[in-house]
């Protein structure tokens, strides 16, 4: 999604329409003023890291609720398969990945950021879940 929005348009890139549920919920959430910001992967989120997280969720439910097997089959996360939109949740997001770099997990952790860390972080909240 490109921000800011000219002339009342918010540009999303898509791939489907999956992808653009997904999307269209971020352009409801921009609407909302949950997301603010600049050029692509460079928003704003008001609330913080937990306006970022919940936007992602809010977005991925969507998604599966839509086509559940766009999320099973393309948004991995170590916190495990989801099997059911119930199933997305924060520790859901945080465990997304591409061939383990933790894509919300280096955004939170920043310059403490290690795999290690999330996975160790992830695996607590299995055990207690």
């Amino acid at each position: 999604m490109n921000l800011p929005i000219k002339d009342g348009v918010i540009t999303m890139e898509v791939v489907g329409d999956a992808s653009a549920t997904h999307e269209s919920t971020h352009g409801n959430q921009v609407y909302k003023g949950e997301i603010t910001g600049g050029p692509k992967g460079q928003n704003k989120y008001p609330g913080g890291i937990n306006n970022l997280i919940s936007a992602e969720v809010g977005a991925y439910k969507r998604q599966f609720a839509f086509d559940a097997a766009s999320v099973q089959n393309n948004v991995p996360s170590y916190y495990g398969n989801a099997q059911t939109v119930g199933d997305i949740n924060k520790n859901w997001v945080i465990g997304i990945n591409n061939n383990e770099n933790f894509i919300y997990g280096r955004i939170i952790l920043g310059s403490t950021y290690s795999e290690r860390n999330i996975k160790q972080y992830l695996d607590d909240q299995k055990k207690h879940n």
